[in-house]
């Protein structure tokens, strides 16, 4: 948003790449994007030293970059905001992320403590869809008196750059590795699908991730509309819909955002 309100922007980030979370052909795809529209970035290095001017900032990297800018910003991620809960005084453990220990029912290492959403140590993505299903999940098991453990619908996942990246499912470059998928690379867009060229969508990328049932069960993008995309996405894999069970019960209105998800499976 800033490069595009005019102004340089230079990005410091520690790792090889942004964004680990994600495909690194999709992450490639989009740094690649931000590049040609004026964003700097210093990759594996870290910030050493920041010197506050008479006007502006000077940034020392730890490869001896020197930045000056007007603004700084401290992106760096955040961790649970559980100091004020003073729980050395409780049996509730932290991990070393300094997040809640919970189970599979979402309970504390105390017992009838429960914890949910963000604060809690879990390998699921921490998003806003990922605490609200926590909190239906034990509001049901709480109210209804039930004692059955968590189970995690399909989550997707997205970063609102521009272009967005978006992902669901199995991770595309896990699933390079893996013997038992199969991944189908879309680098065509442009030229193949009408939506991405009448938005003049030149970068945009597609990977699918299918099983040795020819079952999709992954989906990564980078793109203009990413997130729709990979919204359209999501259903089919979390209720196992297969290409003819679509063509055989159902036609999308055509032209819409998440037509092309029907026709590219």
């Amino acid at each position: 948003m800033l490069a595009a309100a005019g102004s340089h922007v230079s990005i410091i980030e520690m790792l090889p790449r942004p964004m680990m979370a994600f495909s690194e052909k999709h992450v490639q795809n989009t740094v690649d994007d931000m590049r040609e529209r004026g964003i700097s970035f210093y990759f594996d290095q870290g910030v050493e030293k920041i010197t506050k001017l008479s006007n502006d900032y000077e940034i020392l990297t730890s490869d001896g970059n020197v930045i000056k800018s007007d603004y700084v910003v401290d992106a760096s991620g955040r961790i649970a905001n559980v100091d004020e809960l003073h729980l050395e005084n409780t049996d509730i453990k932290l991990s070393q992320r300094h997040s809640i220990i919970v189970d599979d029912h979402l309970e504390t290492t105390a017992k009838g403590v429960y914890a949910a959403g963000d604060v809690i140590d879990k390998k699921e993505p921490a998003l806003v869809p990922t605490a609200h299903f926590e909190a239906m999940y034990l509001a049901d098991q709480i109210m209804n008196k039930k004692h059955n453990p968590i189970h995690y619908p399909i989550i997707g996942s997205s970063a609102f750059t521009f272009p967005q990246i978006a992902q669901v499912g199995i991770n595309i470059d896990e699933a390079r590795k893996d013997s038992q998928y199969h991944v189908v690379d879309m680098d065509q867009l442009y030229s193949s699908d009408m939506e991405y060229a009448g938005k003049n969508d030149k970068s945009a990328k597609l990977s699918l991730v299918f099983d040795t049932n020819n079952q999709l069960v992954g989906a990564a993008e980078s793109s203009q509309n990413a997130i729709d995309d990979i919204n359209g996405y999501i259903p089919l894999i979390g209720l196992h819909v297969t290409r003819k069970q679509l063509n055989d019960n159902y036609q999308l209105i055509f032209p819409a955002v998440n037509f092309k998800t029907e026709m590219s499976i």
